[in-house]
């Protein structure tokens, strides 16, 4: 029972690296939460067996630590999109608001 967690969770993880690494533009952030919602119960699920080898733990860990890092990659290429969108808005309101006043 514990090797087909395992499995699941390593294919839920390939999966999770290839979402974070698509364009920001395709980037789902709704896939995104439901897969890691899925890959929080399984790995409650492989925790509450207990019969995960120390290699497997570690497995596990490794590829947890590979993917936070990864998604605060993303975080912050989206954090710098949202800043340009915000400097172009503000850009065309003050273009707008002198176009306005001559």
């Amino acid at each position: 029972m514990s090797e087909r967690f395992l499995q699941e969770l390593a294919e839920l993880d390939k999966a999770l690296f290839i979402a974070l690494q698509v364009e920001l533009g395709e980037f789902d952030d709704e896939a995104f939460d439901k897969h890691l919602q899925q890959r929080a119960a399984l790995v409650q699920q492989v925790a509450a067996q207990g019969s995960a080898t120390q290699t497997q733990v570690q497995d596990i860990i490794e590829r947890s630590r590979k993917l936070s890092s990864l998604a605060e990659t993303v975080k912050a290429k989206l954090g710098e999109q949202l800043s340009t969108i915000q400097k172009g808005r503000r850009s065309q309101q003050a273009y707008q608001s002198v176009k306005y006043q001559e």
